[in-house]
């Protein structure tokens, strides 16, 4: 069980556009199925609005001991070509707080 909160947002330029974030383990996307927070933006103007992400994802197929959890951030191109790559960002100022956590759960 993963667990990520941050803010994110996606700025356009006229257009819509989107970012996906996405959980990695060991800089791998899970075995079961990638871990993944889209995000689109329709407005078209230069909005900076940051929103709330919370999200909770489970993963199998991971093998014990320890490993390394990152997050991806990257253009909507990775899983719909119909969208722009928008201007992505994470976190909102320097004093803004996140979280990343994981939990072994028994089957």
């Amino acid at each position: 069980r993963l667990e990520f909160y941050d803010a994110i947002r996606v700025i356009s330029n006229n257009s819509v556009s989107c970012c996906v974030w996405e959980v990695l383990i060991d800089n791998q996307s899970c075995p079961s199925g990638p871990m993944i927070i889209p995000r689109w933006n329709q407005d078209t103007g230069y909005n900076n609005i940051h929103v709330q992400a919370n999200n909770v994802f489970y993963c199998s197929g991971i093998e014990k001991g320890p490993h390394q959890i990152s997050i991806h951030v990257s253009g909507c191109s990775t899983i719909n070509s119909n969208y722009p790559n928008g201007d992505c960002y994470t976190g909102t100022v320097s004093s803004s707080s996140w979280s990343i956590s994981a939990e072994e759960i028994n089957p």
